[in-house]
């Protein structure tokens, strides 16, 4: 089965030329952005903002080997059997990827959520607010003034 929507593909903690290029030549892009991207191309689980932004998102966590096989097949291939899989990191952090992705593939993580940060937040501002939004939440850059009621949690 062959996928026809324009691919956006973005690399975190691996850096693969020719990957890039199976990318570029079967039609496909490369994006620095954790907004356009659909598909994330890593090693293993780790805390990078490109990371938590594409699970928030559910979009597809994939090794190189999937786009090895697409160049090979001369297509991009559905993204499922080829999900990163790190049980050692997904254990350190008690949670699933495949069941993340899927989650948050029906409804986005945050939805609902109003959240602002502080300036000394780790990952800076600007990293969480793209982690936010991607979480389908609303970031706020100021603090609010007025104690509002949340639906999400009844406060």
């Amino acid at each position: 089965p062959r996928l026809s929507v324009p691919l956006q593909v973005l690399f975190t903690g691996v850096r693969d030329e020719a990957a890039e290029e199976v990318v570029c030549r079967l039609g496909g892009s490369m994006t620095e952005g954790v907004h356009d991207c659909t598909h994330l191309v890593t090693d293993r689980v780790r805390r990078t903002v490109k990371l938590l932004c594409a699970v928030a998102r559910g979009v597809p966590v994939v090794t190189t080997h999937w786009l090895d096989k697409c160049g090979k097949s001369g297509c991009f291939l559905p993204p499922s059997g080829f999900l990163v899989k790190d049980t050692v990191q997904e254990k350190n952090f008690n949670f699933s990827l495949a069941e993340s992705l899927l989650r948050a593939s029906k409804q986005p993580l945050l939805q609902g959520y109003e959240i602002h940060v502080t300036p000394s937040v780790k990952p800076e501002p600007a990293q969480m607010k793209d982690i936010i939004v991607c979480s389908g939440a609303r970031y706020l850059p100021k603090m609010p003034t007025v104690h509002k009621v949340s639906a999400a949690t009844g406060i």
